[in-house]
């Protein structure tokens, strides 16, 4: 059984996928630099080269953590980083040659995560981005809070005193959004959790979310997938308030 009892917050089985980052910097060197060692520590790193370039990668699918430069071409850091907490609560930090008070303060208060100054200590740098990966709450943590208890072993799904059996697809589904609290999932990762459907995978997907967001709010009274329209859901432990009339259109 999978329970917040039994898993520390935030952590992660050694043997599991390796955090994904995403690197948005406009250096090439300085970036495949930064790529190759936190590769040889551990991560997977995507890079993007401009700001548009990096919101499209955070589209297709959602890192672990961004690490995000100001000084870019186009869209600048900071617009990219009130973008991505217009849609998402994923860690960003700030990694720029830009240190002077002012703009410590503009990236935290636009909601970074951490602001590191280049040149920086690569070891620093990994050991900032696993404390940002430490404090992500546990898939199991986040639905207990919302009220309810994932059994993924025997398709089980505990909430409002009842116990409610889940197909696979359902609760592979409720599984990666409570691991994702906060953050977008994005209609490309969630196809990808239906492989073998036959004619339209997204259409499969929204058909298996309007069944779960039905019983979850039978369950729980209310519906914790909130619909990012365009883009994906996001599971909130919290009621979200008017979110039964869009669950209701099958998004």
């Amino acid at each position: 059984m999978q329970s917040a009892k039994h898993t520390k917050k935030g952590a992660r089985n050694s043997d599991g996928p390796r955090p994904r980052i995403l690197l948005i910097d406009d250096e090439a060197q300085l970036s495949e630099m930064v790529a190759f060692n936190l590769k040889m520590k551990g991560f997977d790193v995507e890079t993007a080269m401009s700001g548009e370039a990096g919101l499209e990668s955070l589209g297709r699918r959602m890192p672990d953590t961004v690490l995000l430069d100001v000084r870019m071409p186009g869209i600048d850091g900071f617009e990219v980083l009130r973008r991505i907490r217009a849609l998402s609560a994923v860690p960003v930090i700030m990694l720029t040659a830009r240190g002077d008070v002012q703009c410590r303060v503009r990236g935290l208060s636009l909601g970074a995560n951490d602001y590191i100054v280049k040149p920086c200590s690569l070891d620093e740098l990994a050991a900032r981005i696993r404390v940002q990966l430490r404090n992500a709450p546990a898939p199991e943590a986040v639905a207990e809070s919302s009220g309810l208890e994932i059994d993924e072993a025997r398709g089980v799904l505990r909430a409002g005193g009842r116990q409610i059996a889940l197909p696979a697809s359902e609760m592979r589904v409720l599984h990666l959004m409570a691991s994702r609290c906060g953050r977008t999932v994005t209609h490309g990762e969630l196809a990808l959790l239906a492989p073998n459907a036959s004619g339209d995978p997204a259409r499969t997907m929204r058909v298996t979310i309007s069944k779960l967001r039905a019983k979850l709010r039978a369950a729980l009274g209310r519906n914790p997938i909130r619909t990012v329209y365009g883009i994906g859901y996001v599971f909130s432990p919290a009621p979200i308030a008017g979110s039964e009339a869009k669950a209701g259109k099958g998004n």
